[in-house]
């Protein structure tokens, strides 16, 4: 435990959000919003005051030659689980990897050439439906993962075992198994810097309110439950790891939360909202510099946003989408429209909005590039048809798309890039564990079944996106309905199953 001393350093050495906001200093998010071609908002936001943006950097200053290689060879592909996977995660250290299914978990060593050696499968218990989320601890001694019920389960990775499980639950008596309902249901977790606390987002309860739960591991005890929005809470993250006074919620409402727990009070009221999105959203990750941060949405964008550009009120959304991911899919028409409105859309402080993955059928989730690697340059995802995509940050071009042919049209809903090395792993609702590395190509050489670019530029882009636009000139919305899609929804109530 923190002396007096010790624990009023941690509580104070990270600044609260109000003194964030006023530190609009230098000239980093000027030049980078440049680069979008944003200069109207830009120059609303800062009071049309251009002192600040003199001219655009060379980016080949900005990151060295070894900064900018990006994962795009296909090094190995494995079929390790016989159900589908969830998450996908590197330990801080990068040695180990987690890869949790609907079965289990499976913990993999891996060096950073990205050779991969099993070390441990672990059946899991207390599992509804899936693993919703997982998390291994910044101390690499143990992980945590979540389900569609109030139980978050601990594993001891030098134990080898379970030594925990922990009901969220309000009411200290065990969850009922038969009120799907309205029972607490686990969407996402993070573990806090200190070891000793985890973030958890929940479903919504009977009277339509999600919350957030902080969760100290040591008293074993809530310390606090934050209601915190009007739907599904289907992720969380931490804005700065190592100072955790502050973190962010995305929810099925379509807003994404700024909360700090010094300025909670009596309310538990929010610190700000990001406006934007038309749908809800899948994933919020932040860039770990307290300025930046990402989300993915079933409206199918990435937006990048700046933490101190916040909204005080939730704004109505101007162009909801109302169609169920699950079993439909937006016209390409659709989505220009989308692209169309938001950028008409005065409430959208965003800083740009990346398209042309896909979020159906789950909830796939957006990452920023190692900081060691690539100094956090460039925006990854998973994507419903089975690719991986790679934006760049600094120019909002699309810069990689990756597809393992034995996970095509299958969603890889995580991808998790090795913290030390160019190499990343997808994972796949077919089981499949791909794993990438980068490759100088010489010549026209590449692979086609993999789509495997030579340098940076994936050489049929252009054909791809011109299939998807083909493949989608149905009706209103395309029914994703296949023998696949048929034996993956089963069991339960389909209405109320989304992760």
């Amino acid at each position: 435990r923190c002396t007096g001393v010790a624990w009023a350093f941690f509580f104070f050495k990270q600044k609260t959000a109000y003194e964030m906001l006023r530190s609009l200093v230098g000239s980093e998010m000027c030049i980078r919003d440049r680069y979008y071609g944003n200069e109207n908002r830009i120059q609303k936001a800062m009071g049309n005051n251009n002192q600040q943006a003199n001219g655009f950097i060379d980016q080949k200053n900005i990151l060295s030659p070894q900064q900018c290689l990006i994962p795009n060879n296909l090094k190995v592909s494995l079929s390790t689980m016989e159900s589908s996977i969830y998450n996908s995660k590197f330990s801080p250290s990068g040695d180990l990897l987690m890869v949790t299914s609907q079965d289990g978990i499976c913990l993999l060593n891996m060096d950073q050439d990205g050779k991969v050696t099993k070390q441990k499968y672990l059946p899991t218990q207390s599992i509804q439906w899936a693993i919703s989320d997982s998390d291994l601890s910044p101390n690499n001694q143990f992980l945590l993962h979540s389900t569609l019920n109030p139980i978050v389960s601990m594993f001891d990775i030098s134990q080898q075992k379970y030594t925990k499980m922990i009901n969220l639950q309000a009411s200290s008596g065990q969850f009922d198994q038969a009120d799907w309902t309205y029972r607490l249901r686990i969407f996402s977790l993070k573990i806090a810097g200190d070891n000793s606390t985890f973030l958890a987002g929940t479903s919504i309860d009977a009277s339509g309110t999600s919350y957030l739960k902080l969760y100290d591991l040591e008293r074993q005890t809530i310390i606090t439950s934050i209601p915190a929005h009007s739907d599904d809470i289907n992720s969380v993250c931490f804005i700065d790891r190592e100072s955790s006074a502050m973190f962010l919620s995305g929810s099925d409402d379509s807003y994404c939360k700024l909360w700090d727990i010094r300025l909670l009070g009596s309310t538990k009221k929010e610190v700000g909202v990001f406006n934007g999105h038309f749908s809800g959203v899948t994933c919020v990750s932040s860039k770990q510099d307290n300025r930046y941060f990402i989300s993915n949405s079933k409206d199918q964008s990435i937006k990048l946003w700046d933490l101190r550009k916040f909204d005080t009120k939730q704004r109505e959304r101007p162009f909801p989408l109302d169609f169920d991911y699950r079993y439909q899919a937006l016209r390409s028409e659709q989505v220009k429209d989308v692209q169309q409105k938001m950028n008409k859309n005065k409430y959208d402080n965003s800083v740009c909005s990346f398209f042309g993955h896909q979020v159906y059928r789950t909830l796939i989730r957006c990452y920023f590039s190692p900081k060691h690697n690539t100094d956090s340059r460039f925006i990854y995802s998973g994507s419903s048809d089975g690719y991986v995509y790679i934006y760049d940050s600094l120019t909002g071009e699309k810069v990689q798309v990756m597809l393992d042919k034995k996970s095509r049209e299958v969603p890889v809903r995580d991808v998790a890039w090795h913290p030390y090395s160019q190499v990343m792993v997808s994972s796949s609702f077919y089981g499949v564990i791909s794993v990438w590395d980068h490759r100088s190509f010489s010549g026209d050489e590449g692979d086609e079944d993999n789509n495997i670019a030579k340098g940076q530029n994936i050489k049929d882009t252009k054909q791809y996106e011109s299939e998807q636009s083909e493949d989608n000139n149905g009706e209103d919305c395309l029914s994703i309905e296949d023998e696949e899609a048929e034996d993956f929804y089963y069991d339960m109530d389909l209405s109320l199953i989304h992760i």
